[in-house]
């Protein structure tokens, strides 16, 4: 997806009518089962190349006599399935519409069909993207693909390294130096990253198999047990999590205090403790942007935490920090980054890190979303991050 969008922002600048598709290479094995494209025979620059030809899965003849690519190596184009389309693919959608309903074929409305319009208009542009193929058009291989991602070598360094910017991130904030230096208590850290739904996340509430992909942004937990009878909490959202670049008026802070009571009052359910507490706290509205229920995530985990030790020992407070670049509300399980930044750094901080287990966690952080902030959801996010 990046060498697309960097594609069309170097050659489709100002262009709206102009689509970019992007193209990846197929064996002869697979041409049936895909749609093919053929480029002209002058391409200059393999991310910005003219289409002269596409057709959706062809026979293996027809795909030998017409559309064997000459200048890739013999290799057959395909479509990846990733593009970015002008606002005239709905007009050629309709047109493509309007044409089913004169003919009375009951089928279904054809992307390909409208993309195939927009090239014969010139509008539509092929960018042969870099990297492996994954097909899910059928099960043979879809269960090749999720076989992929599955055994596929993992770097835990990478998380390791994300972590390191983001303390540094702390130490330069004032607001945050001082949360922390309040205490004398130590302060446990874990990350989670956001996750991108490669496919099947619409069925996940039903139990169906889906496939997953963990991306770069992160979101970063600091906790620390404190010296008040409050949980005290501020989140930062930045569009990166890097000292070096970082410029402090563009972080958006939230903060809030909660009584240390309300997690351990068992009158009423906490999700009931909590917005009856936030209805009483008229001073303190949050801001346009600010969703009043936020730190329900925070404090529902702590909550089932607490659950799982001695009261003997439960803590007079906790300070926690929240860093995090993983966009929200935009479909990358942000509030599951969330969710299991603070379980993993909370559980630590409570002991409790060597007697859950990873999808133990990850069931507490759905039962949080489900029953303390109200959100219905499957466990794919958490299980994910």
């Amino acid at each position: 997806l990046e060498q697309l969008l960097d594609a069309y922002r170097q050659n489709i600048a100002g262009e709206s009518v102009m689509g970019l598709t992007g193209v990846m290479k197929c064996s002869l094995e697979q041409v049936s089962e895909t749609g093919l494209l053929q480029s002209s025979l002058n391409v200059k620059n393999k991310h910005f190349f003219e289409i002269t030809d596409m057709i959706e899965k062809p026979s293996i003849e027809v795909a030998l006599q017409h559309y064997q690519s000459r200048l890739f190596d013999n290799a057959f184009l395909c479509q990846a399935g990733i593009d970015i389309l002008p606002p005239t693919i709905f007009d050629q959608l309709r047109q493509h519409e309007k044409t089913l309903e004169r003919e009375n074929v009951t089928t279904e409305l054809g992307l390909r069909e409208a993309m195939n319009s927009l090239r014969k208009n010139g509008q539509l542009r092929g960018c042969l993207l870099d990297g492996n193929r994954y097909d899910i058009g059928n099960p043979k291989e879809y269960y090749r693909t999720f076989r992929a991602f599955a055994f596929e070598e993992k770097q835990p360094l990478q998380q390791t390294s994300t972590m390191s910017k983001a303390w540094p991130l702390v130490q330069r904030i004032d607001k945050l130096r001082t949360l922390f230096s309040l205490s004398k208590k130590p302060i446990y850290s874990a990350s989670a990253p956001g996750r991108l739904d490669v496919m099947g996340g619409f069925a996940d509430y039903s139990g169906s198999h889906v496939l997953q992909y963990p991306i770069a942004q992160n979101t970063h937990a600091f906790v620390q047990v404190s010296n008040t009878d409050t949980v005290h909490m501020i989140s930062i959202q930045t569009d990166c999590v890097d000292c070096e670049t970082i410029n402090k008026n563009n972080l958006t802070v939230w903060e809030r205090e909660i009584p240390m009571n309300l997690l351990l009052d068992h009158t009423n359910t906490l999700r009931q403790r909590l917005e009856n507490w936030y209805n009483q706290q008229q001073n303190s509205i949050p801001s346009n942007d600010e969703p009043i229920n936020w730190p329900n995530y925070i404090v529902g985990i702590l909550s089932q935490l607490i659950d799982k030790i001695d009261r003997a020992v439960i803590p007079i407070g906790f300070n926690i920090v929240i860093i995090s670049d993983v966009p929200c509300n935009k479909g990358v399980a942000s509030s599951a980054a969330l969710e299991v930044a603070v379980a993993r750094a909370a559980s630590e901080c409570l002991n409790l890190d060597h007697s859950i287990s990873n999808t133990e966690l990850a069931l507490l952080c759905q039962y949080v979303e489900n029953h303390i902030v109200g959100s219905s959801c499957g466990f794919m996010d958490q299980m994910t991050c």
